[in-house]
């Protein structure tokens, strides 16, 4: 006379699995390719111009934008840490003119640098299709990857729930 339908519905069974593989798949990529990178906290920044073969890096302190003198600045091949040009010190305006060698104007890294933090500012004129797996990097491409997991179950679950409810009836 009386059916036990005491459990959740199918519906948000696929939900509720969904948000968990979801989940899981971000707690664990997190600790796999390690939730923080260099978490180091700068005083200093820099504003980047390119004129021609130049860049005119003016070093700043963050706080209140007065320029900082004294400041290693220098142009390194990116991601390889080999130095193409500098370091040089910023003069009392926060200045430095440095070159930057011919081959290298696609992608290349500025490092700032004082006694106790250093911060590397990435010059990339690279397209995005070359650039976003760098962006991202691998902890926000096993983000991105896992949520599309997770839309594809969704999808399976309510295909699955139509054919049930075809072949049941």
């Amino acid at each position: 006379m009386f059916r036990d339908d005491n459990g959740v519905s199918y519906f948000i069974g696929i939900i509720l699995m969904c948000a968990i593989v979801v989940l899981l798949a971000t707690v664990i990529s997190a600790f796999v390719y390690g939730m923080a990178g260099n978490a180091g906290h700068y005083l200093f920044d820099a504003k980047i111009e390119e004129k021609g073969d130049q860049i005119y890096v003016l070093v700043f302190n963050k706080s209140d934008n007065e320029p900082i003198p004294g400041i290693l600045v220098g142009v390194y091949e990116h991601g390889q840490g080999r130095i193409l040009e500098g370091p040089v010190i910023t003069d009392t305006s926060g200045l430095v003119i440095l070159d930057v060698p011919e081959g290298y104007k696609d992608v290349y890294d500025v490092v700032l640098n004082d006694e106790i933090s250093y911060k590397t500012k990435t010059i990339d004129h690279r397209p995005f299709s070359v650039t976003v797996g760098e962006d991202l990097g691998p902890l926000g491409i096993a983000v991105i990857s896992s949520i599309f997991t997770g839309i594809f179950a969704f999808l399976c679950g309510i295909l699955a729930e139509r054919y049930k409810e075809k072949f049941t009836k």
